[in-house]
């Protein structure tokens, strides 16, 4: 009645009026609610941004080098072998016997090498049963020996690259790794990281 005093074309039933008052108390409480909601994600959304901070303080952060050597592993050629170490070897020289195939023949003469010509004829001499007193014989025999070791052929490169000068007939070869667990996780974790743009 009330209504209709000051709007005469407003007829509104007691009733309506209360359901309608009821609707708004229910929005209005269903507003409160989601004020809450957004609180409680926007307290959630700080302490979520706070711990991505400190784990992001203490995460170890990577060289890049290790991106390119992960790279590397997961591409390169393996040389048909099974997560492969790749070696640098060179050749060295030891003294070894006539009777397990010798490299070459070296004669010496107080503690030098003599000239290959020299040799021959003393060769001779010594294989004809004649006197080469003065002078020593040794067999040489040429063995590998290891230089150094890296995770990619590109690493052994490289080293040569740097020091191959001081090396005697160096060369890079791909020893299997079967069974030796410690490199091979290395390698493979190695091989798992991805640059972070991944």
């Amino acid at each position: 009645r009330a209504v209709s005093n000051f709007n005469p074309q407003m007829n509104i039933k007691t009733r309506d009026l209360k359901e309608l008052v009821e609707a708004l108390e229910r929005k209005e409480e269903q507003r409160a609610n989601w004020f809450q909601m957004a609180q409680k994600l926007g307290e959630d959304l700080d302490s979520a941004e706070k711990r991505i901070a400190e784990l992001e303080s203490r995460a170890v952060k990577l060289p890049p080098e290790l991106y390119t050597i992960g790279d590397l592993i997961r591409t390169q050629d393996n040389r048909i072998t099974d997560q492969p170490m790749f070696v640098v070897f060179q050749k060295r020289e030891i003294i070894g016997s006539d009777e397990h195939s010798p490299s070459r023949i070296c004669w010496v003469w107080d503690g030098e090498e003599v000239s290959e010509l020299r040799a021959r004829r003393l060769e001779a001499l010594y294989q004809d049963g004649r006197d080469t007193r003065g002078y020593d014989r040794y067999a040489m025999q040429e063995v590998d020996e290891f230089v150094t070791a890296c995770f990619t052929e590109h690493g052994c490169k490289d080293y040569l690259r740097q020091n191959g000068h001081n090396l005697r007939l160096p060369y890079i070869y791909a020893c299997g790794s079967f069974r030796n667990n410690e490199y091979q996780l290395v390698r493979n974790w190695l091989a798992g990281i991805k640059v972070e743009a991944e």
